[in-house]
């Protein structure tokens, strides 16, 4: 600590080095509400925070590893968290609370760094670019790290967006009903099964697609339980069921 010395907060305009992150997390955020592929946005905006983590790390003054371990530890701890909150609330883990959470993470480490004393430290010269040189695969692997965590990010958050397979029933008529099968994702070949008494009956095969549901018209008894289910041409066990009493 000898030869440390604090110096007061610089001024917010004459922090140049917060507009760079500010930048990216602006972008981000516009990015992604605005509909933007997720893999482009979010990894503008997971930048942006990580380099808000960075300006935070940097008044700790103890050294490049020092620094980059902090800034992708933080980061990554600030994920987990803002997912688990997310998760635990009616906002869900979606794509745009979880960006607006970020942006705001990202905001607050800003505003703490700008209004931080920062230490300045004296030069030392050849032992600093020593220094560097020896970081540098340490850097690569924090950029490794940050990068898996910006692919499981936008993954969870991707997964989490889209809508689930859905079966449902439409007005009875006579003794037909259309069944609709919807999903947000291409789900592959899927087959409508009803049974009655023990007699099963298997419908053809449908494909549904994202924004064009398929219907089925399925035959219906006079009276007693009917059971519509939603298989897997292969599977036994059924995704979806449905329980009709006439």
């Amino acid at each position: 600590m000898s030869g440390l010395v604090l110096t007061a907060p610089t001024p917010l305009r004459r922090r140049t080095d917060l507009l760079a992150p500010a930048l990216a997390l602006v972008v981000g955020l516009v990015a992604v509400l605005a509909g933007a592929p997720a893999l482009v946005a979010g990894t503008v905006l997971l930048l942006g925070a990580l380099a808000a983590a960075d300006r935070l790390a940097a008044l700790r003054r103890r050294g490049l590893l020092d620094r980059l371990l902090v800034a992708v530890g933080g980061l990554l701890v600030a994920l987990v968290l803002l997912g688990l909150v997310l998760g635990s609330t009616p906002l869900e883990l979606r794509p745009r609370p979880w960006a607006l959470a970020v942006a705001l993470a990202g905001v607050v480490a800003l505003v703490v760094a700008a209004t931080r004393p920062r230490p300045v430290g004296p030069r030392v010269g050849r032992l600093a670019r020593t220094s560097v040189l020896r970081t540098v695969p340490w850097v690569a692997a924090g950029l490794l790290v940050v990068g898996a965590a910006v692919g499981v990010s936008l993954r969870s958050v991707e997964a989490t967006s889209v809508a689930p397979l859905q079966f449902s029933l439409g007005p009875v008529q006579g003794t037909a009903v259309d069944v609709v099968v919807s999903t947000g994702s291409t789900s592959g070949p899927l087959e409508v099964r009803t049974a009655l008494d023990g007699s099963d009956v298997s419908y053809p095969l449908v494909t549904p697609t994202p924004g064009h549901p398929v219907t089925v018209r399925v035959a219906l008894p006079a009276t007693g339980r009917y059971t519509i289910t939603l298989n897997r041409p292969d599977q036994p066990q059924p995704l979806r069921t449905i329980i009709l009493d006439r």
